[in-house]
């Protein structure tokens, strides 16, 4: 799901593989703040809130100054978001 709301640029849509092409060993997938605010909508403050709450994945540090968060993880976020919506929950 992920793969394909990565944003290339303002006008262009492109899955994720196209970034990873020739890339064959990669288990783990690794979305920083501003792909992490275009697949889910929130405002970064909302991310890091959520995160601080136990209610969304939280960041793994990759520097002194810089963080992402596991696709994976993210992509099960959702998952479990549209299936606590169907069910009538918030």
């Amino acid at each position: 799901m992920l793969e394909n709301m990565l944003m290339i640029s303002s006008h262009v849509t492109e899955p994720r593989s196209f970034l990873l092409k020739g890339i064959t060993n990669m288990t783990q997938q690794i979305l920083k703040l501003k792909e992490l605010k275009l697949i889910t909508r929130l405002s970064s403050g909302s991310i890091y809130r959520k995160a601080r709450q136990g209610t969304f994945p939280s960041p793994i540090k990759l520097g002194e100054r810089s963080s992402g968060w596991l696709a994976s993880e993210v992509d099960q976020w959702l998952e479990e978001r549209i299936a606590t919506s169907r069910n009538g929950e918030v």
